[in-house]
């Protein structure tokens, strides 16, 4: 029969069309495979896996990066490695610092391999990206393969909450593990934007920019990861409420509406979620708390992808359920770089890892190594319309090497060994950038970053591209509003997050500081009168100095020092019955972002002499003292940045 061969014949040309990328590429042209490290196009621009090289452009290699780069037709493979500037020409000539690359030749792994003798289930899936996007081969519902267009990029908004200072336990490693979540998917061409330490307003900000930002491109990828405290609320009906807290929201035990005013629900979350116009977005929280947004899912992920991958769909990720906690030192991150990283998430290996194989892999693996004590969660939506599709992760491709010689193995390629860069020392010729993610809560303020004028979008993220590395001050202007003013760090190939917030001018705006400052100033009265340890802790900044009595006289102490000695101090304070009363504002002023305030204390100190004993000892004693408070307004309201006191004598 004829028509075996002619049909044979037309599968493979149709699958070498959906192989080959786009038409008028010429075959000598380059591809970028594989990245470690950084490299720059010649704007200053990170060059993603999967990007085309332009002919006759120098690119840079950092220091300690590796790319692998290949021929259209995939028959010559180029490994370089930095520091130095890569370039090739129109003849084919691929140079690094001035010097020839030799290509290394492959063999089709599909030599000798015929169209009606594959016969293996895991070729339901062939990773494929082009410049029409990602794509995968999917299953039907009749058993054949379909090629689905899936994204046109991916997304990444990555938090990391450690620092707290509201009451909740200080933990040092969130803000490691979400640059390493960063570095890991930015290292796979993602799109990543970094919080560390974000107060309330500047993860709100996070969130929704992601609604009026990336996730506008219905066919862009969002993913979003969350590392810091969750906290679980009961409701009247006996529901539970989930909620992540930033680093300002106070402790619900002591401050309950703070605490609501601050942290983010979950209700919250799933408004995000939704208001997202992209058609997959994944949400991982390395927290536990409850996840009443999402159904539960405990079956198993499916041996292949299929069709309906493509349709709408909301999942989320936990750490643990709300009865358990998380450990600082997570199982949870470790397992995910793993899953990700290593492609141990990819459980039937055909090159991709769905939400589901990734929710099952965590569950697993997580539950093993803290033995029993953490369960992650994940599931989809409570909602039909979208709970149907699957997120899908292009597997992170194999690390990239520098092969020292061919070795005759087939189709495999040689193992590698660092080399010495040859060639003359390199000199920098473009410049190492970042960029800058802005937001702001006014409308049309001026600022002025890297030496250009930008303008202000109320509720909108500004993307300042091309910004030179290191620290930039910016300066925000707008007429009725009061100037605004912050130091920002930018490192090289990262989005540094800005937020500015303008206040309004007034004519009494120093009678307002100086009633908020007064404020702050009995609150700390308050606090040592009801020796409340928290509450007075909480009026002071992280790094503030300290002006207290010491066994060795007056000593300017740090928070931390101030603060191991407190429980003592405030002992002695209340078996003596001292307690203070703020007098006279003695002087108030403004220094730039700072308030000073000079205020008398009287102290008083009841009798203590012993029993029948009549002396001065006996009777209540008062005493005079002028307290110097140096406060700034990091948030919402004002902090004691320093404070030093005068001892004067008894009154009597």
């Amino acid at each position: 029969m004829m028509f075996r061969p002619i049909f044979i014949l037309l599968l493979l040309v149709l699958t070498l069309s959906f192989c080959v990328p786009v038409s008028g590429k010429d075959l000598e042209a380059l591809q970028v495979i594989a990245i470690e490290g950084g490299f720059l196009d010649p704007a200053g621009k990170s060059v993603e896996e999967y990007d085309y090289l332009v002919s006759g452009r120098k690119y840079r290699l950092l220091p300690g990066s590796k790319v692998e780069l290949s021929t259209l037709d995939g028959k010559k493979v180029y490994f370089s490695g930095g520091p130095g500037i890569l370039s090739y020409d129109v003849s084919g000539e691929v140079t690094l610092n001035g010097r020839s690359l030799t290509p290394s030749k492959l063999e089709s792994s599909l030599k000798d391999v015929s169209a009606t003798g594959i016969q293996r289930p895991d070729l339901g899936g062939v990773a494929m990206r082009s410049q029409e996007g990602i794509q995968v081969v999917a299953k039907t519902a009749s058993g054949g393969s379909k090629i689905v267009p899936l994204y046109s990029g991916y997304h990444a908004l990555v938090v990391g909450c450690g620092d707290y200072r509201e009451g909740w336990p200080r933990l040092p490693n969130p803000v490691e593990d979400a640059e390493e979540v960063a570095e890991l998917l930015k290292g796979m061409g993602w799109k990543v934007n970094l919080l560390r330490d974000p107060d309330w307003a500047a993860l709100r900000n996070g969130l929704n920019s992601l609604i009026t930002g990336p996730g506008r491109d219905k066919d862009k990828a969002i993913l979003v990861w969350f590392s810091g405290h969750g906290h679980t609320l009961s409701e009247a009906d006996g529901a539970k409420l989930g909620y992540i807290v930033p680093v300002d929201a106070p402790d619900p035990d002591r401050d309950e509406i703070g605490f609501m005013e601050h942290a983010i629900s979950m209700r919250q979350v799933e408004t995000v979620a939704r208001r997202i116009k992209s058609k997959h977005v994944m949400m991982i929280f390395d927290s536990c708390f409850s996840g009443a947004i999402f159904q539960i899912t405990r079956a198993k992920p499916p041996a292949f992808i299929e069709e309906k991958v493509a349709r709408p769909v909301r999942q989320f990720l936990t750490a643990g359920s709300d009865k358990e906690k998380v450990p600082d030192k997570s199982f949870f991150k470790t397992v995910f770089v793993q899953g990700i990283g290593d492609r141990d998430a990819d459980r039937n290996r055909d090159g991709y890892i769905t939400g589901q194989e990734l929710g099952a892999y965590l569950q697993e693996k997580v539950v093993n190594y803290s033995r029993k004590a953490q369960h992650p969660q994940y599931g989809k939506i409570n909602n039909p319309k979208l709970d149907k599709g699957d997120f899908v992760l292009v597997a992170k491709p194999l690390s990239v090497q520098i092969p020292q010689k061919r070795v005759d193995q087939g189709p495999v390629r040689a193992a590698a060994v660092k080399t010495k860069p040859s060639g003359p020392k390199l000199i920098a010729e473009e410049p190492i950038v970042g960029e800058v993610r802005v937001t702001s809560n006014v409308e049309g303020a001026q600022f002025r970053l890297a030496g250009r004028d930008f303008k202000t979008r109320r509720g909108v993220a500004l993307t300042v591209g091309a910004v030179p590395a290191g620290e930039h001050e910016v300066v925000a202007r707008k007429k009725g509003y009061a100037d605004w003013k912050d130091r920002i760090l930018v490192k090289t190939d990262q989005t540094a997050s800005l937020v500015i917030r303008l206040e309004k001018k007034s004519e009494d705006t120093r009678a307002h500081i100086e009633k908020n400052v007064y404020e702050t100033v009995k609150d700390w009265a308050d606090a040592w009168n009801r020796r409340n340890q928290t509450a007075l802790l909480r009026l002071f900044t992280q790094r503030a100095n300290i002006m207290t009595k010491t066994p060795a006289g007056n000593r300017v102490l740090a928070k931390s020092r101030f603060a191991a000695m407190l429980d003592k101090k405030m002992g002695w304070m209340k078996r003596r019955g001292i307690r203070y009363e703020i007098g006279e504002i003695r002087q108030f002023d403004l220094d730039g972002q700072r308030a000073l305030m000079d205020i008398s204390m009287t102290v008083h100190i009841p009798g203590h002499s012993p029993p029948g004993v009549m002396d001065y000892r006996s009777v209540e004693r008062t005493k005079t003292i002028e307290c110097h408070f140096t406060m700034i307004k990091p948030n919402t309201r004002w902090l004691i940045q320093d404070f030093r006191f005068q001892d004067f004598r008894f009154n009597d």
